[in-house]
């Protein structure tokens, strides 16, 4: 009984994931969370917090916006760390010249001096010291956006499970007891008889582990079904504890809906690793070419 509840609360807890994953997501292209967490980030690297110097001039280059009405949401460290020399006048086959271009920055100039005269005269590591700096700086910017798509996450969890009525406590409590066979044999078996007036009013049980809310919302409503698990609580302590189930499944959600994003990506750059590999194999090989006499 224990694994049959435990499967049935999981796939529940799987279903909403997936639903409030899929609004996370549209909910941060809306509000372009990742493109402006990019640009916060940027801005802080390059000493622009306003955005209007060296940060402004490196978003304009060809390189980084294809298109110049929205912000990207990534850049490749490379291509940073090539718009950013040229943005600061350097030649990408020589320090000397970017050092001479970073002379006329400030703050700017503190942050990439030492990375450039690290290098030496070797033009290629300069640019794998700069990758690594911004690579670093978006690792900060992946935290920042992960902590604020895990709220929107929870609170939109916790809005789904209140809609939806998903209460941990009473999906479990449901699930573990529930409507006996044997009561419902017995009545089957025994002879009918005319119902009174209070057998008609009587409210019946209703079986429990199901979503959604049911009956009116005031217990002095003469429908108010006292022994049905989906209806509102009535009183401080029962929506203390609705409130509690309902938390757990917002909490069970925002963990489980990170997991499945990981896994469902992961299995993407999988498949297309691999449909990459067959291609690779069934191209032809070039033509061997005899050389001249």
């Amino acid at each position: 009984m224990i694994f049959e509840v435990a499967i049935g609360i999981l796939l529940i807890y799987l279903v909403l994931a997936v639903v409030c994953s899929a609004v996370t997501e549209l909910v941060s292209q809306m509000f372009n969370l990742r493109s402006e967490g990019l640009w916060a980030t940027v801005r802080q690297m390059l000493h622009d917090p306003e955005g209007t110097g060296i940060a402004k001039d490196l978003y304009n280059h060809s390189l980084i916006s294809e298109d110049k009405t929205r912000k990207p949401s990534s850049i490749q460290p490379r291509i940073f760390s090539v718009a950013l020399i040229s943005q600061l006048g350097g030649d990408q086959y020589s320090n000397e010249n970017l050092l001479e271009g970073l002379s006329k920055e400030g703050e700017l100039s503190k942050a990439i001096r030492p990375l450039v005269e690290a290098a030496g005269t070797d033009p290629k590591r300069a640019h794998r010291n700069i990758e690594t700096w911004f690579e670093s700086a978006i690792q900060r910017a992946t935290e920042w956006y992960s902590r604020q798509t895990r709220f929107i996450l929870a609170f939109v969890g916790l809005l789904f499970a209140f809609v939806c009525n998903a209460d941990t406590l009473m999906l479990i409590q449901g699930m573990s007891h529930p409507p006996a066979q044997a009561q419902v044999q017995t009545k089957a078996a025994a002879p009918a008889r005319p119902a009174s007036l209070e057998t008609r009013l009587e409210p019946k049980p209703i079986p429990a582990g199901m979503l959604g809310w049911s009956g009116p919302s005031s217990a002095n409503d003469p429908a108010y079904n006292a022994n049905d698990p989906r209806r509102f609580p009535s009183g401080l302590w029962p929506w203390g504890m609705k409130l509690i189930g309902l938390a757990l499944t917002a909490l069970a959600v925002s963990m489980i809906a990170p997991f499945l994003y990981n896994l469902f990506r992961r299995l993407g750059q999988g498949l297309v690793g691999t449909r990459a590999a067959k291609a690779q194999k069934k191209a032809p090989a070039p033509e061997a070419v005899a050389p001249k006499p």
